[in-house]
């Protein structure tokens, strides 16, 4: 199943720098590890708000990819919200034979 995740950081603000910045390293490495493992797919800022993301995620269900999310060190400071995805029969793409970017799994953008 795809899935889009919005999560907002921004409660991580009210910690202490020294150790928001150590979160926030740790949380690179996790989130890397999760692109690396093909639960990631994309992940792009929120245009406007520099503590929130939108990701683009592949996992078996919602609940799998909530244990997932537990795993990231900013877990306790994060707001999600999670919309599972399905193909839509005008999406541009959809059908195409060539062109495009592809993502393992993931089709083209």
């Amino acid at each position: 199943m795809i899935f889009a995740i919005r999560i907002d950081l921004s409660a991580a603000l009210a910690l202490e720098a020294t150790e928001r910045e150590l979160l926030v390293s740790r949380e690179r490495a996790r989130a890397a590890e999760l692109v690396q493992s093909g639960v990631f797919l994309r992940i792009w800022r929120v245009g406007g708000a520099p503590w929130e993301n939108l990701i683009i995620a592949r996992a078996e269900s919602e609940s799998d990819l909530r244990g997932l999310i537990r795993t990231l060190p900013l877990f306790p400071w994060m707001a999600t919200e999670i919309t599972r995805l399905s193909t839509h029969e005008s999406d541009p793409l959809e059908g195409e034979s060539d062109g495009g970017v592809r993502y393992p799994g993931f089709g083209r953008t």
